[in-house]
């Protein structure tokens, strides 16, 4: 597979994967401090 040289769907698929890492991610990160907090109160 040779790849050709196209800026624009790379970023935007970069973007999108991005996109569905940060969020559970995110989530996940959320979630945790959330259990943290209540942990500690």
């Amino acid at each position: 597979m040779t790849e050709k040289p196209s800026p624009a769907p790379a970023p935007s698929r970069l973007v999108r994967t991005l996109g569905c890492l940060v969020y559970p991610v995110g989530f996940g990160i959320v979630v945790a401090l959330a259990l943290y907090i209540k942990s500690l109160v």
